[in-house]
């Protein structure tokens, strides 16, 4: 997991404060400030540990908004590509889903995919039991 105290996300500006709040298996989220926004921050990692998308949900919570279409060890521009098609599908469910995202960009000077959503106080999936 990449760590940061403050990282600029294009187009948004700066983001303070930036800290670790899961290590996935495929992205990783943190949480930080935006001007006077609270908010989480989808990274995809840099590689793959191998399995495949659907292996890494069912195990690990959910994290990732994907289908075990993709290769057994995901490529970064594949996880890239998921996490751009999880933020269209969010923005067209108009309201409907559990969260919204203000947007995509990029870790500043990179070309490192982010998700920038409302941050939201949760107990992760990961951390629950099943019965």
């Amino acid at each position: 997991m990449l760590f940061w105290l403050s990282m600029v996300i294009n187009p948004f500006g700066a983001c303070e404060g930036v800290v670790p709040l899961h290590v996935g298996r495929l992205f990783d989220l943190y949480t930080g400030r935006l001007g006077s926004t609270q908010v989480c921050l989808k990274i995809p990692k840099a590689s793959s540990p191998g399995g495949d998308c659907y292996e890494a949900n069912i195990e690990h919570g959910s994290e990732v908004f994907g289908t075990s279409g993709l290769a057994a060890s995901p490529r970064p521009e594949d996880l890239a590509l998921l996490l751009q098609l999880e933020v269209e599908t969010i923005r067209r469910t108009h309201g409907a889903w559990n969260h919204s995202v203000i947007g995509m960009g990029a870790v500043g000077g990179t070309f490192q995919p982010v998700a920038v959503m409302p941050f939201h106080d949760a107990v992760p999936f990961s951390s629950l039991t099943i019965d």
